[in-house]
């Protein structure tokens, strides 16, 4: 027989699971290795359908940045509608790179990029991950997808 207290947990961690269960999701793969200095590496869509909910994105993939010197970083980034997350803040992540070998393979790994995007609107929501060049750093190029499939992952909760 259940205690009083035993069964108030059960009920809250049943009441718990389904509210963390994502309500609808999209996943994008490719296989497909890209060399570039700023733009888009794939966008994926989802059709939003709730208004009061959020997107939980993820961007799994090789990423490496080739050096020009002995310093260089570079930038992947979520956009949501051609625009960056404001709510809670940007979803983003970085391959810093301070070595004199001046090869892209010596810093290529697997990568994961995960973050939560507030206060998007019901509807088409189109997700790209994007590259670019970070705060007091040049251009450098920045390589995506060596050797493994990619894929963004996103999940309406």
């Amino acid at each position: 027989m259940l205690s009083t207290v035993s069964f108030l947990l059960c009920v809250a961690s049943l009441y718990l699971s389904a509210e963390v269960q994502a309500i609808n999701y999209q996943q994008c793969t490719w296989n497909n290795y890209q060399s570039q200095q700023v733009g888009t590496v794939q966008t994926c869509t989802i059709n939003k359908q709730s208004a009061s909910s959020a997107l939980k994105v993820t961007y799994a993939a090789t990423m490496s940045v080739l050096c020009p010197g002995s310093l260089c970083c570079g930038k992947w980034y979520f956009t949501f509608n051609g625009n960056e997350c404001t709510s809670p803040d940007t979803i983003e992540g970085i391959v810093h790179v301070n070595d004199n070998q001046n090869n892209p393979m010596s810093t290529s790994r697997h990568r994961q990029i995960t973050g939560i995007c507030e206060n998007l609107p019901i509807g088409n929501v189109a997700v790209a991950v994007r590259v670019g060049n970070c705060p007091y750093y040049g251009t450098t190029s920045k390589h995506s997808g060596w050797g493994t499939v990619s894929r963004i992952i996103i999940e309406e909760y």
